[in-house]
Order: structure tokens, then sequence, then C-alpha cells
């Protein structure tokens, strides 16, 4: 979510070797702000949890202690 030009893509590349991130980086635009939160004020954090095919199962908005492990157990039964 951060502006491109305080988080060069540099940066971030830097920032997914350092801890280690081995899934992609959405950097967000119009389209994507769109199409994931359906207006421009997302809340943070937010969550998607994609299956092997690329589809969202799941979309955890805000901060909810337990819902992730809750979401993904649900997922998984």
């Amino acid at each position: 979510m951060d502006d491109p030009e305080r988080a060069s893509s540099e940066y971030l590349r830097a920032f997914k070797k350092k801890y280690k991130i081995n899934y992609p980086i959405l950097r967000p635009n119009e389209r994507i702000m769109l199409d994931y939160f359906g207006h421009f004020n997302p809340a943070i954090p937010t969550m998607f949890l994609i299956d092997r095919e690329g589809r969202i199962r799941d979309k955890l908005v805000g901060f909810k202690a337990g819902a992730l492990e809750k979401a993904l157990t649900s997922l998984f039964n």
C-alpha cells in the first residue's frame, strides 16, 4: 500500500530477500483497489487466503485475534 516513490521496487526486492518472503507482493493501482476492496479505503491489515488455483477463498479484514487460524481450519476441514 506504500507510495511507489517512498518504497521503490528495489526496496521491496531487498525487503523480500531480508525477510525471506517467497510469495508475490502486489502493488496496488486503481483497478486492483476496485477489484479487491470495492473502494479506495482498504482496512489494514487485510489478508486474502488464496488456493493453489489462484482463487480467493477468504478475505480477512482488520485485525481479529485468532481469525486467521479459524479461517484456515475451516478451509482445511
